[in-house]
């Protein structure tokens, strides 16, 4: 699809959703859950163990989770030669302190301690991060929907295909999604994963519309995103690496999402998220600058709707994405599989998981995905390290909430 193409059905989309959602006959029948993966730019709560509401104020809270992960990833570049059979055992904790003040305003924080036992090189534990303040923020929510948020907190909009960050910044907002629709913006920059690994930081702005309307469900986002210092400068191409690590870097990125789903049953919905994005590099020695303006998108099926109850034992979810996701059409998504593996070339396959209540509390994951480099025709000076590159990944992971 070329740019205008492009361009045209973006502002189709908008303009449908902007308009109204199509009512439906089956609305007072299916009336279905709210879907708790499309998470608002006004604040995510990110464990599924909610404080009840306070009686007294002050009042203070405590929930966390203790998670163990594994995962086997096959990773292979046959345009430079590469293979690497890549483990990883991990073991986190989390803990969930929040002190409401009074109905409306709410201190939140979360500790977290980390461990790598095995990971990817010789260093298993080069990426360890011990017991340390994670987030923390405050929240403001009036009863008719209006939310202020300021601090630091994970931004996960819809399903985290695009951007799944810690992040510093402001949120603020109002409307209703199941009447006239619902607003919410984020300013501020990135803090978390991507930032601690590569030591880069993004400043950028979220803007998002969300509607709802019977058994479908909209949402349209802008995301722009840029470094907040100059890229390090490499005068001279000392060896491959050099070239390889540039091409994976983009200085600036706008994207455009258009999200609809429909729910055929209160389980049972198929979701679409469609793509648009531009990512720059800018010049760095002796490479050339870089830009490029893709469309993509993400079909997914789910089987089985969440919230999972996690005291029923038995409850379960399911889901399966294909993934058609050109580099510039993300920032840090949330999936398994390590994406920088494709560079500029994005990614192309299906993942699939499982969620299934194993005891009071205790949540069984299985995730398996296998993924493709998407763009074979990008190149550094002339090379094309990820032609072919595939990644294939079985995971899982078990999870103790309280």
């Amino acid at each position: 699809m070329d740019e205008k193409k492009g361009k045209q059905w973006f502002a189709a989309g908008a303009a449908l959703l902007l308009l109204g959602l199509p009512a439906s006959a089956l609305a007072a029948e299916l009336a279905p859950p709210v879907n708790p993966r499309i998470k608002t730019l006004a604040g995510e709560q990110a464990d599924p163990v909610q404080p009840a509401k306070a009686a007294h104020y002050p009042a203070f809270s405590l929930h966390g989770n203790v998670r163990v992960f594994y995962a086997d990833a096959r990773v292979r570049l046959p345009g430079v030669n590469r293979k690497a059979n890549a483990y990883t055992a991990n073991r986190r904790w989390q803990l969930y302190p929040s002190l409401a003040l009074s109905p409306a305003w709410k201190l939140t924080g979360m500790l977290e301690d980390n461990r790598y036992d095995r990971h990817v090189g010789a260093n298993d534990h080069r990426e360890d991060n011990h017991l340390y303040l994670d987030r923390l923020y405050v929240t403001h929510e009036t009863s008719h929907g209006t939310r202020l948020i300021v601090g630091r907190d994970n931004l996960w909009p819809i399903e985290g295909n695009v951007v799944d960050l810690i992040v510093e910044g402001v949120r603020y907002g109002f409307g209703d999604a199941s009447r006239e629709g619902r607003v919410d913006l984020f300013a501020g920059r990135t803090v978390g994963y991507a930032s601690r690994v590569n030591k880069e930081r993004k400043n950028g702005v979220v803007l998002s519309y969300d509607r709802k309307s019977g058994p479908w469900e909209g949402a349209l986002l802008y995301y722009g995103f840029h470094r907040d210092d100059d890229p390090v400068a490499m005068p001279v191409l000392t060896d491959f690496s050099t070239a390889e690590t540039w091409q994976k870097t983009l200085d600036t990125q706008h994207i455009g999402e258009l999200y609809a789903a429909y729910h055929f049953t209160p389980h049972v919905s198929l979701e679409l998220e469609g793509l648009y994005g531009h990512g720059a590099a800018k010049r760095v020695g002796y490479f050339p600058s870089w830009g490029d303006t893709r469309t993509g998108y993400v079909a997914t099926l789910r089987l089985r709707q969440q919230p999972l109850d996690l005291l029923k034992i038995g409850d379960y979810g399911l889901w399966v994405s294909y993934y058609q996701m050109p580099r510039v059409t993300y920032i840090y998504p949330t999936i398994d599989p390590d994406v920088t593996v494709f560079g500029r070339d994005g990614f192309r396959g299906i993942g699939t998981r499982l969620d299934l209540v194993a005891g009071r509390g205790l949540l069984l994951q299985v995730m398996y995905y296998d993924i493709k480099n998407r763009d074979e025709n990008v190149s550094v000076l002339g090379l094309r390290p990820f032609v072919h590159a595939s990644e294939r990944l079985l995971g899982v992971q078990l999870r103790q909430f309280w």
